[in-house]
């Protein structure tokens, strides 16, 4: 069973997730360069749709508008319900919550869940989605620069047998700078006013 889960992880997942950032990345520096035009805070949403749209019609422009819908609301609603699930399942140890749900933590569940999204609800209507979508990926970034830590810490608990190759501490050092890198010029830019480094 490990070595399908090695597949399933780093031949599937890894290549997959990296293919499917990669893929869009080069689409839009395609149609950038051979329109001529540049995405706008206001409109990069909608760029590609409009750019595909004006060469090949209305109908590739839903089309590319449909897809890219597709993309981000299975994307948003896997991270908004995995939030509410584990904010559950940490509340759910709590004895002040078991009284207070009468031990059903389904009640905490589906309120934790409305209120999490009156809030993000509320979010939206703040700044433009480029915004929002930017902080978005960069409080990713910043969770991957405390989960490797914890994993470490976590692993070094197990017994020795159970304990992952100390390679993995290699790759999880590894995912702390790259990640570390992005999120920290995404900082540098915000509070600062230009990036560490420009692509």
């Amino acid at each position: 069973w490990m070595r399908l889960l090695y597949v399933d992880m780093w031949g599937i997942f890894l290549t997959g997730a990296m293919v499917g950032m990669l893929l869009p990345t080069v689409i839009m520096r395609h149609l950038t360069l051979t329109s001529g035009q540049q995405p706008e805070a206001a409109t990069i949403e909608t760029f590609a749709a409009t750019i595909l749209g004006q060469e090949y019609g209305r109908t590739v422009f839903y089309l590319t508008l449909f897809v890219g819908f597709l993309i981000l609301f299975d994307t948003q609603v896997g991270i908004f319900e995995s939030l509410v699930r584990n904010a559950t399942d940490a509340a759910n140890v709590s004895p002040r919550i078991q009284a207070l749900t009468g031990g059903d933590i389904r009640r905490f569940y589906f309120a934790f869940m409305v209120v999490l999204l009156v809030v993000i609800g509320y979010i939206t209507t703040l700044s433009q989605p480029a915004t929002l979508i930017q902080t978005s990926a960069n409080m990713s970034n910043a969770g991957a620069l405390i989960f490797p830590f914890a994993l470490v810490y976590l692993n070094r608990r197990l017994p020795k047998a159970a304990r992952p190759p100390k390679w993995t501490y290699l790759g999880l050092a590894f995912n702390v700078v790259f990640f570390g890198f992005f999120f920290f010029n995404f900082l540098a830019e915000k509070l600062g006013g230009s990036p560490l480094v420009t692509f």
